[in-house]
């Protein structure tokens, strides 16, 4: 009797899982038809849907913290590959970028963890021309609405977003394979949806 109550529970909870699921794919839908121009072109190749934190990339009050140590990255790298003329420059870039460091990682640790749908989508879609274009994206749906809240593509603008909040979380480079592949089997879902080859990749 115990056991099959506890199947019954189960399948419950699986029933409500893939309802709640159809709800945030409907809703991934409904924005994406906002935001193409032919909308029945639009297509989601590949949907994964987990219930999740939501990445720190989204976050608004580390955002900024985050832009200035990507742009004291950049003047760094600028002044990296320059002659020993440049060593006050090169100092004073570095000692920006790590001051910059220490302000994101304050502004992580005062976030406060945010759990809601976070959806990995592979869409295309026909562009002006008429040609078929593809592009990953992430969104972040809300748990009881099925809202979306937040949205982005993966590009590579993003990725380098994303790169540099892992850098200033760890202060390492993200681990690659010999063929150049990023490791993701560690990262969170959402880091996973950036740095993913493919959706396949990920383990749902």
């Amino acid at each position: 009797m115990k056991i099959k109550l506890l199947a019954l529970c189960l399948l419950s909870l699986l029933l409500f899982t893939s309802c709640e699921k159809k709800k945030v794919r409907s809703a991934v839908e409904k924005t994406m038809s906002e935001i193409v121009r032919d909308k029945k072109s639009l297509k989601i190749d590949k949907i994964i849907i987990k219930k999740d934190t939501v990445p720190l990339f989204f976050n608004k009050e580390i955002s900024g913290p985050l832009n200035d140590f990507m742009e004291a990255t950049k003047v760094l790298n600028r002044y990296e590959g320059m002659s020993s003329l440049w060593d006050n420059e090169r100092e004073q870039a570095r000692f920006k970028q790590q001051a910059s460091v220490f302000v994101v990682k304050h502004a992580i640790k005062s976030a406060k963890p945010e759990v809601q749908f976070i959806a990995c989508a592979e869409i295309s879609a026909n562009n002006a021309f008429g040609a078929t274009v593809s592009n990953r994206y992430i969104f972040v749906v809300d748990k009881d609405t099925k809202e979306v809240l937040a949205y982005s593509d993966v590009d590579d603008d993003f990725m380098l977003k994303a790169f540099a909040l892992y850098y200033a979380q760890t202060g390492n480079d993200i681990e690659q394979d010999k063929y150049g592949n990023y490791k993701i089997d560690k990262m969170s879902f959402g880091m996973q949806c950036v740095f993913a080859k493919s959706l396949d990749d990920i383990k749902e």
